[in-house]
């Protein structure tokens, strides 16, 4: 893996500055939260959720107009120095003054966290095509994905482990790590060489909404665009599925960890395994992958909490390789003077899609068994590749028009 890794030069300093930053924010996350219900409540802890999520899509529609426009790298840096720098202010406040008002803190940072992933995601997603071969997209992506994910499930352990240790302390040095983790990730972006911004030859691309127009354009990638954000609302399902699940088996609450320990092992897994399957994935489209999600699923139908984690698992592996086939598609298909645009047009519209899924499945786990709550997941996933599908035979009747810039063309297989 290590000499994988070292072929592609400079890049993997972007999996480096992005692994280390996600394992700080989620680490803070976890003490955050526990500190913001002692001092306020769930009320105040549905604030400062409510603020992230509502500032992070603002942020990522407003990266839909501008982001293509500059230095990728600089405003890779300008993210990760403005969210070190506050954070650190707020460690200051809460050591040397005597105010500390942990819930205005605490939705203050979870508003600047929630901007910078929500720009950095487009940002640095664009910012691959410069650094890496398109033949080796795939494999590139999937080191960037496993990396991540190994985050994911580093993050919240190290912020229990600042919960056990840092007591009355806890919130501000879960601060100074998040803070620290966006020092570090500044200093591993400087690495980076400079990616300017693409001067645009298409005037069409020039428009402030030029990414839906474009998108408008080319179907098989609303199939792709359809796809993700299917996967994002149908599959917030899980958790009330294995909430339900544990609930009519009466098993304990620590099964509930376990299965999420269990999932990310295996995104991880999964991750590191495409990346030698990078040849292979190249000739795949992402909506491929929905029907055998559904049929994953239907693993959890059998009694017992153990085949609803199994039935998870398998999901994520699934998703993983979603995930990898469809931003190495993006990046080798979408020409490079609008690619970050568009990308903040997937990645924002996706995860605006999450809360509405919890709020659906939320309202259905309390009325339906969690069988039935696998049947209609399945049921939207299904129908879902069919919607895909049908784009993609308008491409194929249409004729897929060529991309500029030096990119691929489009497949529609």
């Amino acid at each position: 893996m290590t000499t994988a890794l070292r072929s592609f030069g400079r890049a993997p300093w972007l999996i480096a500055a992005i692994a280390l930053s996600k394992a700080g924010t989620l680490a803070y996350t976890t003490v955050m939260l526990w500190a913001v219900n002692q001092y306020a409540g769930a009320g105040g802890v549905g604030l400062v959720n409510a603020l992230g999520g509502l500032t992070s899509v603002l942020a990522g529609i407003s990266a839909t107009v501008w982001i293509d426009r500059f230095d990728r790298r600089m405003i890779l840096l300008v993210l990760d120095g403005i969210t070190a720098a506050l954070t650190f202010l707020a460690v200051g406040v809460l050591v040397l003054t005597p105010w500390n008002n942990v819930t205005v803190i605490a939705a203050t940072i979870a508003m600047v966290t929630a901007a910078a992933a929500s720009l950095y995601s487009p940002a640095s997603r664009s910012l691959v095509p410069a650094l890496v071969p398109q033949s080796s997209l795939e494999q590139y992506n999937s080191f960037y994905t496993s990396f991540t994910e190994l985050s994911r499930a580093i993050g919240p352990a190290l912020g229990t482990i600042l919960l056990a240790v840092g007591g009355s302390d806890a919130f501000a040095l879960s601060l100074l790590v998040n803070g620290l983790s966006f020092a570090f990730s500044f200093l591993f972006t400087m690495n980076l060489p400079r990616v300017e911004g693409h001067r645009v030859e298409d005037r069409r691309h020039d428009r402030a909404f030029s990414a839906y127009a474009y998108l408008a354009g080319q179907p098989h990638l609303l199939g792709d665009l359809a796809g993700a954000m299917g996967i994002n609302f149908a599959l917030s399902s899980l958790t009330y599925v294995l909430l339900g699940r544990l609930a009519e088996t009466g098993s304990p609450a620590s099964m509930f960890g376990l299965a999420h320990s269990i999932e990310a092992i295996g995104v991880v897994v999964s991750a590191l395994l495409a990346a030698r399957l990078g040849d292979s994935l190249r000739l795949m489209r992402a909506p491929q992958l929905l029907v055998p999600v559904a049929l994953s699923l239907l693993i959890g139908l059998l009694a017992g909490p153990w085949t609803v984690t199994a039935a998870i698992t398998a999901a994520a592996i699934l998703v993983t390789f979603f995930n990898i086939v469809l931003f190495s598609r993006l990046q080798r298909e979408i020409p490079r003077e609008i690619i970050g645009r568009v990308v903040a047009v997937v990645t924002t519209s996706s995860a605006a899609l999450i809360p509405l899924g919890n709020l659906v499945f939320a309202f259905l786990a309390s009325r339906v068994t969690s069988n039935t709550l696998i049947l209609i997941t399945c049921a939207g996933l299904v129908a879902l590749r069919f919607i895909a599908a049908h784009l993609g035979r308008r491409t194929l009747k249409a004729g897929s028009p060529s991309l500029q810039n030096g990119s691929a063309g489009a497949s529609t297989s």
